[in-house]
């Protein structure tokens, strides 16, 4: 199993190198479920500001942890993930290719509770091209998925809330406003700047605005600093999709 693993990986980042692919898919155990559905993106319209209390019960349960393992199902690292439809959750790059440059690794799994799946499937772009984001495809999961709003209609100072896992605290709740839009590492989207408090173990958690839908995912904070944290745009979850979408299509 880690050997096949090693030899997928080392595949994916090949063509990712020489530039052959816009998408790569890792197999992680044997696959053969349904197709990744379309994003729900919210419609352009007035929706009424959530209280906290309002916005929380209307998202947790999009929100999951997501570990790494090894073969014994002990974890080697924890995350946050946001499911984007039924069987899709999106979480960070960088929280992923760890998980699998890991000795120990065997797979991935989605936690909310006390219930857990298996992920199958990781979809992310490589190299530069893309984001800090990835899509994990849990086939048996049917989660609630979230509705998301482009970060380009964001405006400096509107109220947004963080809920992920920080330090494998399921489902913390913090507040913070858009400190910035900044242009980040790919120019076409905008890194959202946020005083939404983050820790270790938020990467991959959401980042809603006060109707509740899905601005950014948290992935980075700075050290040392008051408050300075960022997500990445959730407008970047339907290219990755559409790309997959395109590159599944050439494929046959």
């Amino acid at each position: 199993m880690k050997e096949t693993l090693k030899s997928v990986v080392a595949v994916a980042g090949f063509v990712a190198g020489l530039a052959l692919s816009l998408y790569v898919t890792v197999p992680v155990t044997p696959v053969g479920g349904p197709e990744p559905t379309e994003l729900a993106e919210a419609p352009p319209r007035e929706l009424p500001t959530l209280s906290p209390q309002e916005l929380f019960e209307r998202v947790a349960p999009s929100v999951f942890v997501v570990e790494a393992v090894d073969e014994y199902e002990l974890p080697i690292s924890r995350a946050s993930a946001v499911a984007v439809t039924p069987n899709l959750l999106v979480t960070n790059r960088h929280f992923v290719l760890a998980g699998l440059e890991s000795n120990e690794f065997y797979a991935f799994r989605a936690i909310q509770g006390e219930n857990d799946w298996l992920v199958p499937l990781v979809i992310f772009m490589p190299g530069a091209v893309g984001p800090d984001l990835c899509l994990l495809q849990a086939y048996e999961l049917s989660a609630k998925p979230v509705e998301v709003r482009r970060a380009r209609t964001l405006q400096v100072g509107e109220r947004v809330y963080a809920i992920g896992a920080p330090r494998g605290l399921e489902l913390s709740l913090s507040e913070g406003i858009v400190a910035g839009l900044r242009p980040g590492r790919h120019k076409r989207r905008p890194l959202i700047q946020t005083t939404a408090a983050i820790s270790p173990g938020s990467s991959g958690g959401g980042l809603f605005d006060a109707q509740g839908r899905l601005v950014g995912i948290t992935t980075a904070f700075l050290r040392e600093s008051q408050n300075i944290n960022f997500a990445e745009s959730a407008g970047w979850i339907s290219d990755i999709l559409a790309v997959y979408s395109w590159g599944k299509g050439a494929d046959q």
